[in-house]
């Protein structure tokens, strides 16, 4: 069986994340591609990615060109969906470094905030407006990428759920 990137066996990922569970891991047949872990609550979902790219070494500065194209290539994804119709009435909120504490030195992410409508398809449950975050830095030689989504009607809620899923999320980096 493949390993997970920072955490090796499924058992030793984080179970609870914020107020949302963990829901499964899918590891790519490419281990460039790495994994993704699936946490969500409802209508409210985090994918978090873990992946190197065959990239070695990945810089650990959030703010060095390396980071940015990657974050860059994530964000033109999310555009690139909806020049093929995946993604309805698109708009970028925000693109920025997010910092946690708001009044911290040093940025914790890179991010980028996304409104749009999913287009009707198989296995669409809502067609409704929501917002997903992208939100990018690295961590032990590997990508780490976040992606949280949740549903319009719930994003005061959301959004401060989604800082305490990142906070949680730091916090078992660290402790692995």
């Amino acid at each position: 069986m493949s390993q997970i990137p920072l955490f090796q066996t499924e058992d030793t990922v984080p179970t609870e994340l914020g107020e949302l569970a963990y829901t499964g891991c899918d590891i790519y047949d490419d281990p460039r591609l790495g994994v993704k872990l699936r946490y969500d609550r409802g209508m409210t979902k985090a994918d978090v990615y873990l992946y190197d790219l065959g990239i070695n070494p990945i810089s650990e500065d959030v703010r060095s060109e390396q980071v940015m194209e990657f974050f860059q290539q994530s964000c033109n994804d999310i555009l690139v969906a909806a020049e093929r119709g995946i993604y309805n009435d698109l708009e970028t909120r925000t693109s920025q470094y997010l910092h946690i504490p708001d009044n911290s030195p040093d940025p914790m992410y890179l991010w980028a905030a996304f409104y749009y409508r999913q287009a009707p398809a198989p296995g669409v449950v809502d067609e409704g407006y929501r917002y997903s975050h992208i939100l990018i830095r690295t961590d032990g030689g590997y990508i780490n990428k976040v992606r949280y989504t949740y549903p319009e009607r719930v994003k005061n809620d959301a959004s401060r759920d989604m800082i305490q899923f990142l906070l949680d999320w730091d916090a078992a980096l660290r402790g692995r």
